[in-house]
């Protein structure tokens, strides 16, 4: 929910075209496209769910009743994020890493760092500068394994293009001033672009010192494909989450979210109540019933994507890639007009509970 972007003056592209290609030629696959479940192979054939809750779209608008909704949730929100606030763990020592990524045309990219995905798919038609902070997808110390696919259903062409490097800094509170580089700049090779490529596979490692260890989380957590009613449970959940949207209920959005959120803030360096309070509110504004085109849509046209071994699963859409939880939401900060938002939640079973949560 508060994945962070950071855009840095001064940094410019040609960089990203200056390296060569890893030596090692990736895996290419050409011909008719496939079905995608007979290639993606964490994805799961689905079953099909009957009697689902809600599967029209839900007007949300605002109206006074759906505003009261919103004000009543911000005002339990104050005592949420000082009781997280006090378990944010920090740290004296604060390495940062990220991703830089330079994209445009209609080649679509999924990147996953030892198994856990990035929260969004990189699938804009437009040419796209951006930095990612990564730290919240690293779990501990050690070599890190940076997965990257890119696939295009009709093959790529000069139009079509993707640059991909990792960056480095010893100190968070000194990043610009102090950035380097782990790896080389990646890019689809030119024998991939010259055939009918259905997707290319590669990828990258990199070493990471980080003052945590996450790892253990996931370890004791289920495997997901021992249960036998995962869509369904899958399915629920995402319901659940999806009417904290039509209610306007932002604390409880940020409640469900809560491993997550600490995660972010504690893996970003950031330990104080005030500014973790002061920025989730800030998000959180873009969910305000504030426009009358606001609305909900139902959860479907999806897929069942498992990943870390099966310890983690989330519904994307099967075209496009994005979380399957999509909301229509107006912030002039960002465009004129109401816009579409993905909403990607991951899911796991941690040890000894019967219920999934949010990772």
């Amino acid at each position: 929910m508060i994945t962070k972007k950071l855009i840095w003056a001064g940094m410019i592209l040609v960089v990203l075209m200056a390296c060569q290609q890893p030596r090692k030629k990736a895996a290419v696959h050409w011909g008719e496209r496939p079905n995608v479940e007979d290639h993606f192979i964490e994805v799961v054939p689905l079953k099909g769910v009957d009697g689902l809750p809600d599967t029209n779209v839900v007007v949300v608008g605002d109206g006074p009743e759906k505003q009261q909704q919103y004000a009543a949730s911000l005002k339990k929100l104050d005592g949420l994020i000082a009781e997280m606030a006090r378990k944010v763990d920090s740290y004296e020592d604060q390495p940062v890493y990220w991703v830089e990524i330079h994209s445009g045309g209609l080649a679509s990219t999924l990147l996953e760092l030892n198994g856990i995905p990035f929260s969004y798919a990189y699938t804009t038609r437009y040419n796209e500068f951006r930095v990612d902070l990564i730290n919240p997808l690293i779990e501990k110390s050690g070599e890190q394994k940076l997965k990257i696919r890119v696939f295009e259903n009709a093959g790529l062409d000069d139009s079509d293009y993707f640059f991909l490097r990792v960056g480095y800094a010893p100190d968070i509170r000194q990043r610009e001033s102090q950035p380097q580089y782990l790896t080389d700049s990646i890019k689809v090779p030119a024998y991939a672009q010259d055939w009918l490529t259905v997707y290319w596979d590669t990828t990258i490692t990199f070493q990471a010192q980080v003052p945590w260890d996450y790892s253990e989380r996931l370890a004791r957590a289920t495997d997901l494909r021992t249960l036998p009613n995962l869509e369904e449970q899958v399915l629920k959940k995402y319901e659940q989450l999806r009417q904290n949207f039509i209610d306007c209920d932002v604390t409880e959005i940020v409640k469900q979210s809560s491993g997550k959120v600490k995660r972010e803030y504690e893996t970003n360096y950031i330990a104080s109540g005030a500014l973790m309070l002061n920025d989730i509110k800030r998000d959180l504004t873009i969910y305000a019933p504030n426009h009358p085109d606001k609305v909900v849509y139902p959860i479907s046209y999806y897929e069942l994507a498992l990943y870390k071994d099966g310890k983690l699963v989330q519904l994307r859409g099967r075209e496009n890639k994005k979380g399957a939880l999509r909301t229509v939401e107006y912030n002039t900060n960002f465009q004129e007009e109401p816009f579409d938002v993905n909403h990607n939640f991951l899911l796991y079973l941690p040890e000894g509970a019967t219920e999934l949560q949010v990772y």
